[in-house]
């Protein structure tokens, strides 16, 4: 701008632009609120337009297009000014939340992941930022923070504060001898008071620990110290919004998004690691569940990390994914080996970056899902959010040999359907199958509304497991409802993960709680003689998913218990406090 004005050999000028005395980010940002503030003339949008002109022509030239949507702010009338500003708005953002300029200014390094997420780097990077976080509105706030409000913030998703260790509990009927060890359950729990919008998926990671021993339990649960809980914490108020906002583009304390490791747990190589999908897992020390801090497989991992990594039981193996909403690659692979070494990573090209919750291995091959869940962010600047399922758009079935590279991936396109979790995967002769619990649509949980007041969309209700058969030979891909009866959070026994197994573990939906997300029993799906039981939790009583503990020496397949935690409504009901 300096110099398209003649002004870069102005003394004051001049020595604002020495590489050695940078204009600091906070007085770049007030310059440009000045601007902001005051859009009443003519006059004071076409200096504006001056300076986001002479910023987009720095990085190349702009096509035809862009140059007609920069003259209409020019040529715009006084009395348009709505209009203009919202074409200001979109032509900024569409800008600054270019693929190729963010790759240039946020970079996922190794110190970045160690910090957990994407550092926003350069000294003129916080500037455009901080204007795009002004610039989101999200006009249905209110509405949309009510219900959600309601939904994940009352009942059994209102957040736990106090950390307490119980020891002898009550137990009812009588514990297994031979079930010996600790049950654990990550979940979001909320420390502060939310920023923006607040959904179920974003408070701060809880772990609860049942540890049973000699037919007696224990229980003990405990927040984990991440880098920006202990900085919330400090600071005694939150600091980053959550899923449905746009991230702090700002960074502060360098931190785009925070990581709250509150999605689930894994356990490989002596450790157990407490997970998000887009950011670094932490260790986490038992049986205490101190927060020990991140791993980062000796400074290699370059990429988030999955919050549903598979360890094959054979090998000892770990196989996970990073995907990435703002920059490209958008999704990248990795193999960990049986004693912790991360031995590859493998970028995988998508067109547009979508959420990938979750994938299945095989015994030779990987197995990812892009599911029409995309991440635009441009919406909020129009009161929308910054996700959204695209039914139009096919999905696709990704096949990737385990040791391969981006070159070897095989696309298979199925209609289009979301898949949250999947149960497992195996090959067939030349046939790779998977079974998952697929849903037509996927509104992040979000309920919508008719004029009356009736719920005109329920995510949970299309569930369904469901079969693909995939032939890696001719491309064919045959799929089939194996229930109609909606069910989520599909386990098997562990030891035939990326194998053949018979028996499928998932959890009921209870419709009648609708909008709530919340089951009330478990199926066991018996695939060899396509069978199914159930057990009813009970009146009142609401659980979540399930983890399959096989009894030791057991040489069935599905000998062994099912592990879950159930709300009681009933009971806590008639608890004072």
């Amino acid at each position: 701008m300096a110099n398209e004005k003649g002004l870069a050999d102005d003394p004051e000028i001049k020595s604002l632009l020495s590489p050695d005395l940078p204009v600091q980010p906070e007085e770049c940002y007030s310059w440009l609120q000045a601007y902001l503030k005051n859009h009443s003339s003519d006059k004071d949008f076409q200096e504006l337009y001056q300076v986001l002109n002479s910023l987009m022509y720095s990085d190349g030239e702009l096509d035809s297009q862009e140059k007609e949507l920069l003259a209409e702010l020019v040529n715009a009338k006084v009395e348009n000014v709505p209009s203009y500003q919202l074409t200001l708005k979109c032509r900024f953002m569409s800008m600054m939340l270019n693929s190729k300029f963010l790759a240039s200014v946020v970079q996922m390094k190794q110190s970045s992941v160690v910090n957990q997420t994407a550092l926003v780097t350069g000294y003129y990077t916080r500037v455009p930022y901080q204007v795009l976080s002004r610039f989101s509105v999200n006009e249905n706030n209110k509405a949309i923070n009510y219900e959600l409000s309601k939904l994940y913030l009352t009942d059994n998703f209102a957040p736990i504060h106090q950390e307490i260790f119980a020891e002898n509990l009550a137990v009812i009927g009588k514990l297994p001898e031979e079930l010996q060890g600790t049950f654990l359950r990550n979940g979001p729990n909320l420390q502060f008071q939310p920023l923006g919008l607040y959904h179920w998926f974003d408070g701060d990671g809880m772990l609860h620990a049942v540890t049973i021993n000699n037919g007696r339990a224990s229980y003990r649960n405990r927040y984990i110290r991440t880098q920006g809980f202990e900085l919330e914490q400090s600071l005694g108020r939150a600091v980053w919004p959550g899923l449905l906002n746009l991230p702090r583009f700002d960074a502060p304390y360098g931190l785009m998004m925070k990581n709250p490791a509150n999605i689930s747990c894994v356990w490989h190589n002596g450790q157990l690691l407490a997970l998000w999908e887009a950011g670094a897992p932490h260790i986490i020390q038992l049986p205490d569940l101190e927060t020990l801090g991140v791993q980062t497989f000796n400074n290699k991992l370059a990429s988030t990390f999955t919050a549903h990594p598979k360890v094959d039981p054979v090998t000892g193996e770990m196989m996970f994914y990073g995907f990435a909403p703002i920059a490209p690659p958008y999704l990248e692979y990795s193999v960990v080996s049986a004693d912790g070494e991360l031995k590859q990573t493998v970028p995988i090209d998508l067109p547009v970056p979508v959420m990938i919750h979750d994938f299945a291995i095989t015994e030779n091959y990987m197995i990812f899902l892009d599911m029409p869940l995309l991440f635009k962010l441009m919406q909020s600047i129009t009161g929308h959010l910054p996700i959204k399922f695209e039914p139009k758009r096919k999905s696709r079935i990704g096949i990737l040999p385990r040791h391969g590279d981006n070159r070897t991936i095989r696309w298979f396109e199925v209609p289009s359907c979301m898949v949250i979790h999947t149960a497992n995967a195996y090959e067939d002769g030349k046939e790779v199958v998977l079974i998952a619990c697929r849903m037509d649509y996927f509104n992040l949980l979000i309920p919508s509304y008719s004029d009356s007041g009736e719920i005109t969309n329920f995510d949970l209700e299309t569930l369904k497991l469901f079969c693909w058969r995939i032939n890696l030979v001719t491309g064919v891909v045959k799929q089939e409802v194996l229930d109609d009866v909606p069910s989520e959070f599909p386990q098997i026994n562990n030891q035939f993960i990326g194998r053949k197994s018979r028996y499928i573990y998932t959890s009921r939906v209870a419709p009648y709680m609708k909008p709530k997300p919340v089951f009330d029993g478990l199926i066991k799906y018996d695939l060899g003689t396509n069978n199914s039981q159930r057990h009813e939790f009970g009146r009142g009583r609401f659980g979540g998913d399930t983890t399959f503990v096989s009894r030791p020496g057991a040489t069935a397949e599905d000998d062994g218990w099912l592990l879950t935690m159930v709300w009681d409504t009933v009971w806590s009901s008639n608890l004072s406090y």
